[in-house]
């Protein structure tokens, strides 16, 4: 990408990370980049959030990486046993012609089946994309990031060495030159960075063009004692989908592409709405196109593809779009900390696409294998399998050399707790107690390597590896540092005998793992850093 600049003073900022793109994935990155002690500079073309939230849920797994950068308390969680329901109606006071499955038949659980244990230590949220975003906003200054808002990108260069990045202050013209060591591009499915590094993308493509209105209606706040949050709209001259924001905001989201007046809008509202004393309160519109693409690689050169300018998903029930743009960075973030410390190879970079490409992919298909998409797809999921929403969030299989000694790796995705441990997915969530706190087994991961055993053999071989690799590593006692309700249950959920050991990665997947006893666990060991540091 080349440009050109008009004379005049430019202030040259050097950074290791550069970031593009300030909305949730973006800020994220700062987030992640900043808590692993990585300095990071994000750069965002608009003054704050936009007026008109698209992104509204939140997964259980998303929180779980928020919980680790000390944002717990600061977002609410829904209920455990929340879902997302949506029915076919005439208007909302109208005919509610039944609802609509997001997964197909719903499973039919048998008499006195007692409740699934939940599978992660936290719930979902549901918490409209404009108010998430100053949450994530104030931490990421919290924590050390640099922030250029209302800023427009220009162009950037990359060579062996770095990136040189330039950028203007749309509020006085003032321009930036940023020298980069890496750019993590999050800047939207018309991502300019994408475009000009000619990556491509494959997917159902180009769907439609969707217009909306945001509006506010006390009247429409009544139906939602009933749990339902999503409408589709269905008279004969009104075709459209309906939602609310649970804080008295609705969109109202046509598919027509017709341009309307504010006099049609607020009819059109009052019509899907259905109450004769209606008061509407519009309070602005929105137009995007609605497609699926997925890049075919994520990165190229010293720039890596995140979010939407990786993988442009439709709103779904699963919360495709946002929360696998978040997934991609967390999967980043600690690869990039490393290789900036000259702790592991670059060509540990190469995984994050080959981890990321597959799962986004797998989205796609999913997308479009289940009710809400099918009469769209046009074929391209028609043999893809659904996975339930457990296995979608929490148990999604990553292959890659930075995953040592997969056992299974023909299974894209299942329920969490059929894995096992096994490396190349998330680690098991399970109660424990330390020092008589009562906490997560995800609590003790996300930052560093960590090394989980029963048989203390293993500490003495993660100190001799931890100083010879120069890395941080801690190391988890099973039965002593952690107490597990039952004896049994750290074998049972990471697939390990009291002699073996389980290799956790600092974003929180499995790397590797010992089933047994090792002969020599520290030669077993710094076998399985060197495999996943590429060193």
């Amino acid at each position: 990408m080349k440009f050109e600049l008009e004379s005049g003073k430019m202030t040259e900022i050097e950074i290791p990370v550069l970031v593009l793109g300030g909305s949730l994935v973006g800020l994220s990155a700062g987030i992640f980049l900043a808590n692993s002690g990585v300095p990071n500079i994000i750069v965002e073309k608009h003054l704050g959030s936009m007026p008109h939230p698209r992104a509204m849920g939140y997964t259980a797994h998303t929180m779980e990486f928020f919980r680790c950068v000390g944002l717990a308390d600061k977002i609410p969680q829904v209920k455990s046993d929340t879902r997302i329901r949506r029915a076919k109606v005439t208007s909302l006071f109208g005919e509610w012609q039944g609802e609509t499955s997001w997964g197909g038949k719903p499973d039919v659980p048998k008499p006195d089946t007692p409740k699934p244990a939940n599978p992660s230590p936290c719930n979902g949220a549901a918490i409209p994309q404009d108010k998430l975003e100053p949450i994530l906003r104030e931490r990421a200054l919290e924590l050390g990031c640099k922030i250029l808002q209302h800023t427009l990108f220009l162009g950037l260069q990359q060579n062996e060495s770095g990136i040189v990045a330039i950028v203007r202050d749309r509020s006085n013209n003032h321009t930036y030159k940023i020298l980069a060591q890496y750019m993590i591009a999050a800047d939207g499915a018309k991502s300019a960075v994408r475009e000009a590094l000619q990556i491509p993308r494959k997917g159902r493509g180009y769907i439609q063009t969707l217009t909306s209105v945001l509006f506010r209606c006390p009247q429409a706040d009544e139906v939602l004692s009933k749990g339902v949050v999503q409408f589709e709209i269905d008279q004969p001259n009104l075709k459209a989908f309906m939602t609310t924001y649970s804080d008295g905001r609705w969109a109202l989201m046509f598919r027509d592409n017709v341009e309307r007046t504010q006099e049609q809008l607020l009819e059109a509202a009052k019509q899907a709405v259905g109450h004769e004393n209606a008061h509407i309160d519009l309070i602005t519109t929105a137009k995007w196109d609605l497609s699926a693409l997925v890049c075919e690689y994520y990165s190229k050169g010293r720039v890596f593809l995140a979010g939407d300018s990786a993988h442009a998903l439709p709103p779904t029930r699963g919360g495709y779009g946002a929360n696998t743009g978040i997934d991609d960075v967390h999967n980043l973030a600690w690869k990039l900390k490393l290789v900036l410390e000259q702790k592991a190879s670059k060509s540990l970079l190469d995984t994050y696409s080959i981890e990321r490409q597959p799962i986004g992919w797998l989205r796609h298909q999913q997308t479009f294998a289940r009710p809400d998409y099918a009469a769209q797809s046009q074929g391209i999921a028609a043999n893809e399998r659904i996975i339930d929403d457990a296995g979608m969030e929490l148990g999604q299989l990553h292959t890659s050399k930075a995953i040592c000694g997969a056992d299974v790796v023909d299974i894209a995705a299942q329920k969490p707790d059929l894995w096992k441990g096994q490396p190349g997915v998330r680690a098991p969530h399970s109660w424990v107690s330390k020092r008589g706190e009562v906490l997560s087994t995800i609590d003790l991961f996300n930052k560093n390597f960590v090394v989980l055993s029963e048989n203390e053999e293993w500490l003495e071989a993660t100190q001799h590896v931890a100083q010879q690799l120069d890395i941080e590593i801690d190391f988890v006692l099973a039965g002593k540092d952690i107490v597990f309700a039952k004896a049994s249950d750290f074998q049972e959920i990471f697939g390990i005998d009291r002699y073996g050991a389980s290799l956790v990665r600092p974003d929180g997947i499995v790397g590797w793992r010992s089933k047994r006893k090792a002969t020599r666990p520290s030669k077993a060991l710094i076998e399985a850093f060197n495999q996943i540091l590429h060193l």
